[in-house]
């Protein structure tokens, strides 16, 4: 089988170049694949860097409705449970830091299996400050989401690519949520309008940048989202769902 895409987002503020944050190791983890910057002014992205070794083709479009054609889902709170919290938000339990510790939300590995057979191509927009904050290393994050492939494999699910902001929130990126450069950098590698796309989230931060990168967002309950339903909801999100599983079968219909 093929492995996900990884790219490990390197989008600096405007003005600045980007760097690369992470490098590949061999195996599973390619590290960075692309590289974008804002241009200045213009506030596009450009690709600056070579593609990866291995590619996930998107499904056939042919097949696929018009609506929502990428489905793009944060991690932690969507597809895995997240770690209870701690103060101060920089406290090392917070994260998850090893492969044993992600373990899918009920019904989460199904959802993407639907996902796929309905044609959608579907790919991952997550923050991992823990990299940026010396918690977690590139090797390390490459054996959680091996885990999380395994275990999303074996209900017969697939991620085409996942993309990660690695930096702390004070280095103001344009990759960290809820800036959009995350979601923006995976609608222009797959070619797929905003209009075509959603963003499955549990936090406002999540709301916020499907809004800024003009796609539509969708909430569920499972995470933060109960927490967040009521600010999503003040943002205009009229999309909430109990869980991943409902919020796939929506977008299916």
């Amino acid at each position: 089988h093929a492995p996900f895409d990884i790219v490990v987002a390197a989008i600096r503020r405007v003005g600045q170049a980007p760097r690369a944050s992470l490098h590949g190791d061999g195996g599973f983890l390619h590290g960075w694949k692309t590289a974008f910057e804002h241009s200045q002014g213009a506030g596009n992205l450009h690709q600056n860097a070579a593609p990866a070794v291995s590619s996930s083709p998107p499904p056939c479009r042919a097949t696929v409705p018009a609506l929502h054609r990428l489905v793009l889902l944060d991690r932690d709170g969507v597809l895995n449970r997240e770690r209870p919290r701690r103060l101060p938000d920089s406290h090392p339990d917070n994260f998850i830091r090893a492969p044993e510790a992600w373990h899918p939300i009920h019904r989460s590995p199904e959802a993407v299996a639907a996902l796929n057979a309905g044609g959608r191509t579907v790919a991952v927009c997550t923050n991992q400050s823990a990299i940026g904050r010396g918690l977690l290393s590139s090797a390390r994050l490459a054996a959680i989401h091996e885990c999380m492939r395994v275990k999303l494999e074996a209900a017969g699910a697939r991620i085409h690519r996942i993309y990660v902001c690695p930096h702390r929130p004070d280095e103001r990126c344009g990759c960290r949520k809820p800036k959009p450069g995350l979601l923006l950098a995976a609608m222009a590698d797959f070619a797929i309008a905003p209009e075509e796309t959603c963003f499955v989230g549990d936090a406002a931060r999540d709301m916020a940048a499907a809004l800024a990168a003009g796609c539509e967002p969708v909430l569920v309950r499972t995470g933060q989202g109960a927490a967040a339903e009521a600010a999503a909801r003040a943002m205009g999100v009229r999309r909430v769902y109990a869980d991943l599983a409902a919020a796939a079968a929506a977008i299916l219909q």
